[in-house]
């Protein structure tokens, strides 16, 4: 089946499924909803509108992935966007509640207005990523561009994963901040309220560093 929608598509299920995941069959205006699980497969460019809610997320979009200037995005589990080499921008200052995120995509920019939980393989071209807590993550990372982290002062940064892979990373805010690159890692301008450490095959720097605490350089 195809489902075209010019305006605004609301999906309501309640605490059931919504599954719909036809690829390249779904056209959408907007699109909001309340789900248990939901699986959703846009053919286009996908942009969130009005209060959604999911206990788990998979969004798949073939164009540019973005949320309406008063769009709010609740997931209890895991949030996982996929937009292939198209931007994600999911940047509404306290809108967005995730369990754990996962993300392909190209420019990718996500606000999350709780500690933020990077799962799976996470992959974009450049990376901006604010926090209202902590940023952890269980998967790997991988930015070719710019990678752009704030998790405010009293939050620490904890991307120890042995797999990333970062270009140049900058840091806006943070407490303790732990970086591990498996390549060569360049540091941009970096700030935090507490100690740094960056493990990477060579490590570089086009910024300042202001560390409030100890510098560690593996």
């Amino acid at each position: 089946s195809t489902l075209v929608v010019t305006g605004n598509a609301n999906l309501q299920a309640g605490a059931n499924a919504i599954s719909l995941d036809n690829a390249g069959s779904h056209n959408f205006g907007t699109l909001t909803f309340v789900g248990g699980a939901v699986t959703i497969t846009e053919n286009s460019a996908m942009t969130l509108a009005g209060t959604n809610t999911a206990t788990s997320l998979i969004l798949t979009s073939t164009g540019a992935m973005d949320d309406g200037s008063a769009a709010t995005l609740s997931v209890t589990n895991n949030a996982n966007f996929q937009a292939g080499v198209n931007a994600i921008s999911l940047d509404n200052a306290a809108s967005h509640n995730l369990g754990s995120l996962t993300f392909a995509g190209g420019a990718v920019a996500i606000t999350e207005n709780s500690s933020t939980t990077l799962a799976g393989a996470n992959t974009a071209t450049s990376l901006i990523l604010t926090s209202a807590g902590a940023i952890t993550q269980s998967g790997a990372l991988t930015v070719t561009g710019v990678t752009t982290l704030a998790s405010g002062t009293t939050n620490d940064i904890t991307l120890n994963n042995a797999g990333n892979n970062f270009s140049t990373v900058g840091i806006t805010s943070g407490k303790d901040v732990t970086l591990v690159d498996a390549n060569a890692i360049v540091l941009g301008t970096i700030t935090t309220a507490s100690n740094l450490t960056v493990s990477g095959v060579g490590i570089t720097q086009t910024g300042s560093l202001t560390v409030g605490g100890a510098s560690t350089f593996n």
